[in-house]
């Protein structure tokens, strides 16, 4: 192989677009290729960046290259894996934005509270995409709310939330015990609309009883129920 003869000099070498090989083998998916020349340049490759900005993880995370992602994540120094793109995200958004979950998940097990506050476009910080997103289950938000500094768990997104009336929305109750918990006034945070995780907390229960009510009532009486039901989630979102 042409990467195994080549000396550092010519495997760092850059294009036009000021890319790397491993660049180059990144957005082909070339994950064999890939590694030889991580192991052959160094962890720091990884986070070496061409002219647009973009590391080699960009660069295979862009390119939907989700095995050749996972391994770079693996192969990083966390220092590396805490950067930010120009744009200011942070390669656990990049990753959800793709909606490349498993690469997604490897960057929350080794994120720090440094990384979980850093917003995205949106103004939400990783822990509150954590939070929200029904895409990772309570364990692994419960993970990394153990990792969060307390400032951090009471951020507020764009429409005045927190991660903890994201996890009373999604009825976390391991998550939703661990922040009330751990810091108490979190359950008196408002949104913009005046709500607290407690507000949050009864609409959602008001929910789940009109459904457990309508499986017990007659079809009619069902589609009645139904309509409150409806009025009542809508509310608690």
């Amino acid at each position: 192989m042409p990467a195994d003869a080549a000396d550092l000099e010519t495997l760092n070498s850059r294009d036009f677009f000021g890319e790397s090989s491993l660049h180059v083998a990144s957005r082909m998916g070339l994950s064999e290729v890939a590694n030889k020349l991580v192991e052959r340049m160094g962890p720091q490759s990884i986070g070496e960046r061409s002219t647009a900005g973009l590391t080699p993880l960009h660069v295979a995370m862009h390119a939907k290259e989700v095995t050749l992602a996972s391994m770079l994540v693996d192969m990083g120094s966390p220092e590396i894996l805490r950067s930010c793109d120009r744009a200011g995200e942070t390669y656990h958004q990049v990753a959800t934005r793709l909606k490349l979950q498993e690469v997604a998940l490897k960057l929350m097990k080794v994120a720090d509270s440094t990384v979980l506050a850093i917003p995205n476009s949106a103004g939400k910080t990783a822990l509150q995409v954590v939070t929200e997103n029904e895409e990772y289950d309570e364990e692994v938000v419960a993970m990394v709310v153990k990792k969060a500094d307390d400032e951090i768990l009471r951020v507020r997104d764009g429409t005045g939330e927190t991660c903890l009336h994201n996890a009373v929305r999604r009825v976390l109750k391991e998550v939703v015990t661990m922040i009330s918990t751990r810091i108490p006034d979190t359950l008196g945070i408002q949104n913009r609309r005046g709500d607290t995780p407690v507000h949050l907390a009864m609409y959602v229960a008001a929910a789940q009883e009109q459904t457990r009510r309508n499986k017990s009532s007659s079809p009619l009486t069902s589609r009645t129920q139904n309509v409150k039901c409806q009025k009542v989630c809508n509310k608690a979102v």
